[in-house]
C-alpha cells in the first residue's frame, strides 16, 4: 500500500531470475538505483518514468520498510564529502539543501524506519554562510546546537570530530579487530598482531594527535597488516 511499483519490481526480479528472462532480472534493481534502463525492459517490469528528486525519498522510505520486513534491524545511508555540494550553482545548491532538510524532517517524524542518515563533510561545509549549510537558514536552524554556549550536554544533530590521541587509536584498533574477526570467522589473525599494534599507533603519534587524513592512512595500514598475516599465517 506504500509503493506498488517497488513491490512489482521485487516480484518480477524473483520471477525473471528463475526463468528464461534471467538476463533482464537485475535491470529492475538497476532502475531502483536510479539508473536508466531500456524502454522494452521497463515494459517487462510494468514500470514508467525514473527515480528522481520528486520520488527518491519515497523509495528510501519503502526500502526502510522492506529491510525491516526481511529481518534486518535497519540500514545506514552515508553521504560522504558533502562539501562538494558547495561547487553547485546557486539554484542547485539550495534545492539540494532543501532535500537534506526534507530528509531531516521526515527522519524527525520517524518516517524512515530503522534508517540512519550520515552526512559527512569538512568544517567549512557546516560553517560557510555563502555556500555551506548556513546559506540555507531553514536547514541550519534545524541542526544547529541551541545551547552551544553552555556546559550542558544534549544529543546533537552535528557531531564534530576532533583529532585522535593514542588512547583513541587503541580503542579504534580494538573495534577494527572485533569487526575483522566477525568477517573472517575462526581466524586468529588479530591475536597474532595485537601485541604489535602499539608500535603502529606510536608511529602515527608524532605530535600527540593525528588529523583525519592521517587517520585514514592508519586504518588502511592496520587492515593491511591484518590481511598480510591472514594470508601468510
Amino acid at each position: 500500500g506504500i509503493n506498488p511499483t517497488f513491490v512489482r519490481i521485487i516480484k518480477k526480479f524473483y520471477e525473471f531470475s528463475k526463468g528464461p528472462k534471467s538476463n533482464i532480472a537485475e535491470e529492475g534493481l538497476f532502475w531502483l538505483c536510479g539508473e536508466n534502463i531500456e524502454s522494452s525492459v521497463k515494459r517487462e517490469f510494468g514500470i514508467q518514468g525514473t527515480i528522481d528528486n520528486s520520488n527518491a525519498l519515497n523509495y528510501i522510505k519503502t526500502l526502510s520498510i522492506f529491510f525491516k520486513a526481511i529481518g534486518y534491524s535497519g540500514f545506514v545511508i552515508l553521504f560522504d564529502e558533502c562539501e562538494t555540494i558547495m561547487d553547485y550553482p546557486q539554484s542547485g545548491l539550495q534545492s539540494t539543501y532543501n532535500i537534506i532538510r526534507d530528509i531531516y524532517n521526515k527522519s524527525s517524524r520517524n518516517e524512515f524506519k530503522g534508517t540512519l542518515f550520515v552526512f559527512a563533510g569538512i568544517p567549512s561545509w557546516f560553517e560557510d554562510s555563502q555556500k555551506g549549510i548556513k546559506s540555507n537558514p531553514a536547514l541550519y536552524d534545524r541542526i544547529k546546537d541551541p545551547i552551544s554556549n553552555s556546559n550542558i550536554k544534549v544529543p546533537q544533530a552535528v557531531i564534530h570530530l576532533g583529532k585522535f590521541n593514542k588512547n583513541d587509536l587503541m580503542k579504534l584498533s580494538r573495534k577494527i579487530f572485533n569487526l575483522y574477526d566477525k568477517v573472517y570467522k575462526n581466524n586468529k589473525t588479530t591475536n597474532k598482531f595485537s601485541p604489535y599494534v602499539v608500535i603502529v599507533v606510536d608511529s602515527y603519534i608524532k605530535t600527540g594527535l593525528i588529523d583525519i587524513a592521517s587517520l585514514r592512512d592508519f586504518i588502511k595500514e592496520l587492515i593491511g597488516y591484518l590481511d598480510h598475516i591472514r594470508e601468510n599465517p
